[in-house]
């Protein structure tokens, strides 16, 4: 398809009414003629970065099509803004934008045995966990424990769809009082879908008794 018909698959909006020549590849001196022929002598013609165009000028799809503005300054309140094919390929920059977003686990009792976490508003997590709605990925799991008696370790484990996913925290407790841990995963690396179910699980050493257990799960979707 030739660029003179490419170019008209941009979607533009003049939200200030300002004119503009629609043609296929023109260089700054082609628009500076344009113009003239037009009664319209320019003072200045510049080209505009594509990836920082004025508030005039809205693109809803562009696609790879190769493109050029001018913006020339005609004596007028308004400038006259100017798109061209071009034999460059240009793309606008998209910025992703990321939601992250904390689940909440934890058990305000005591416990001796390894056992699932319960939910925010204190749901047992053993047969179910919480409902993932979008893809996404896991990229961040805290705790904060007290331990009562004891030593050992405290290992806090992530479940999807009740099967271990092999990110967690591990606690290494000492002595009595409190004991935290942080860790963080790249996105895209343990991964979920829309439907699956996110539990937690604490595994303890023999002999070890914790309360007070908070666990926060960060999770990252598009």
């Amino acid at each position: 398809m030739k660029r003179g018909v490419i170019i008209f698959s941009v979607i533009i909006s003049l939200m200030l009414l300002t004119s503009m020549i629609v043609q296929a590849e023109l260089s700054k001196e082609d628009v500076e003629e344009k113009l003239k022929e037009r009664g319209k002598i320019p003072t200045e013609i510049k080209e505009v970065n594509y990836n920082n165009l004025p508030e005039e000028i809205k693109i809803e799809n562009i696609g790879e099509t190769g493109v050029t503005f001018y913006e020339a300054n005609v004596g007028e309140e308004k400038p006259v803004f100017i798109i061209t094919s071009s034999k460059k390929t240009t793309e606008a920059t998209t910025q992703e934008t990321l939601s992250r977003t904390l689940l909440n686990f934890g058990l305000n009792k005591e416990i001796d045995e390894s056992t699932y976490l319960e939910s925010a508003t204190g749901i047992s997590l053993e047969s179910q966990g919480y409902v993932m709605m979008r893809t996404g990925s896991i990229t961040g799991i805290s705790t904060t424990l007290n331990a009562v008696s004891g030593t050992g370790k405290a290992e806090i484990i992530i479940y999807k769809n009740g099967k271990e996913v092999g990110f967690r925290n591990t606690l290494n407790v000492e002595s009595t009082g409190k004991a935290n841990d942080f860790d963080l995963q790249s996105q895209g690396v343990l991964e979920f879908q829309p439907g699956d179910e996110i539990s937690v699980y604490i595994k303890l050493s023999k002999n070890l008794q914790v309360k007070d257990i908070i666990t926060l799960l960060e999770i990252t979707t598009d």
